[in-house]
């Protein structure tokens, strides 16, 4: 699964309601940003916009968004509640997305904002999920 990660990271297999990003594994390859003081977890660093994922973890390993790229456009954005259950999925088609509620194309087109390594090298130490032994999902 490791290998999943670095070549890639997530596959959009389907894009119907009940898709998700295979092989999403948190580990060290992740990125890390903070929200609220806290720690959230982006994998893979670097968006594979052609067709593929990114996906979002908080600082207690539990998925919370997920982005899906089919032929280098955003075409599927999922939040996620505590629980694990989808609370918000939206589509994207032609740039329209549904429902109206859904985030803006134009924020998502990027992936999710990370530190760059410089910046996240010269972090104070803090709880990283990351260097832990247990593999999340």
């Amino acid at each position: 699964m490791a290998s999943a990660i670095a070549s890639g990271g997530c596959i959009a297999a389907s894009l119907d309601k009940k898709s998700n990003c295979e092989h999403s594994i948190l580990n060290e390859s992740a990125g890390v940003n903070f929200v609220a003081g806290l720690p959230v977890y982006v994998s893979p660093k670097k968006i594979i916009v052609s067709t593929g994922c990114q996906t979002m973890w908080d600082s207690k390993g539990r998925i919370t968004m997920q982005i899906f790229f089919s032929k280098g456009k955003v075409v599927q954005y999922i939040e996620y509640a505590e629980n694990g259950i989808a609370e918000l999925i939206c589509e994207y088609v032609e740039g329209a997305a549904l429902p109206k509620t859904c985030p803006n194309l134009n924020t998502l087109a990027n992936g999710f904002a990370i530190l760059s390594d410089e910046i996240e090298k010269s972090l104070p130490t803090f709880d990283d999920l990351r260097r832990k032994t247990e593999v999340r999902k």
